[in-house]
């Protein structure tokens, strides 16, 4: 009875074998092995989150509120120079006026100048002033708008209360009395009143980088007056060596690293600046 079990067991030993050998020839090429062993991927370093800690020591040196130019920097012009225009404009209506013409001036304002040959001309004059180093302001286009949400959404984690720039201006300048103010001492006190930080973010091309752009990130405390945080950076993504293999037209191949996206990419910069900030604040 053992025999027989034994024999047993050993037809289905045989069996199991040339199953799995038809099998291996079946599903693999001749010449390659039936199985491929990965090499020990390259894992991707832990990431330390720096949100807890930077909410901690913002609160603690009391520097939670952020204004956040994006693509911009501070001027540093101290007084806003404008320019006086003087507009004068003189016609001649002998005729034109015999039907009642409609003039017009070049600030849009529209009157009737005469009828008949009692009017023989007119002249009209203009005053104002204009800001002569006032900044254009740019259109941001929605992708950049989406960036920009998604880094403040991030350090937002870190207990960073972000302040308008522009709401604070016109708050420091709402009782203004004066037809020509100085935009850039309203726009100090908006900033040294409602703002403990000035955070600047500005790019440009850099083909060293994933997405072929440079960061460089500045940090300023507004009542101390110093740079707390100066960096520039890729915000390249940390990607994880893929494991294991594919079945490609030319057999099995190592499997490719995915490419990181955009969303990724401002993850990581926002991380390095609460890093950044996080070794400042310990620091100073």
């Amino acid at each position: 009875m053992k025999i027989a079990i034994c024999c047993g067991g050993l037809a289905l030993a045989v069996l199991s074998a040339s199953a799995q050998e038809v099998v291996d020839q079946r599903e693999y090429r001749q010449g390659q092995p039936a199985v491929l062993s990965p090499d020990p991927s390259l894992p991707v370093p832990a990431e330390s989150l720096p949100w807890r800690d930077l909410s901690t020591l913002l609160a603690k040196r009391r520097l939670c509120r952020v204004v956040l130019l994006w693509e911009s920097r501070l001027s540093d012009d101290i007084n806003t120079s404008y320019d006086h225009v003087v507009s004068e404009q003189s016609q001649s209506h002998a005729n034109a006026l015999a039907a009642g013409q409609l003039y017009r001036t070049h600030r849009g304002a529209s009157k009737i100048l005469g009828v008949g040959a009692d009017a023989d001309s007119s002249s009209t004059r203009h005053e104002y002033s204009q800001a002569a180093n006032a900044p254009v302001p740019v259109d941001e286009s929605v992708d950049t708008q989406i960036v920009r949400t998604t880094f403040m959404r991030e350090l937002h984690s870190g207990g960073v209360q972000f302040v308008d720039r522009g709401l604070t201006t016109r708050l420091a300048g709402a009782n203004a009395q004066n037809v020509d103010p100085n935009r850039q001492a309203f726009e100090i006190a908006g900033l040294t009143r409602y703002a403990d930080l000035l955070l600047e973010v500005n790019s440009q091309p850099d083909t060293g980088g994933q997405f072929g752009v440079a960061f460089h990130v500045v940090v300023r405390d507004l009542h101390a007056g110093k740079i707390m945080v100066d960096f520039i950076t890729n915000a390249n993504v940390p990607i994880e060596q893929p494991r294991g293999y594919v079945a490609g037209n030319g057999g099995f191949e190592r499997a490719q690293p995915r490419q990181p996206n955009t969303t990724e990419m401002v993850h990581q910069l926002a991380v390095e600046t609460g890093q950044h900030l996080v070794g400042a604040l310990r620091d100073g």
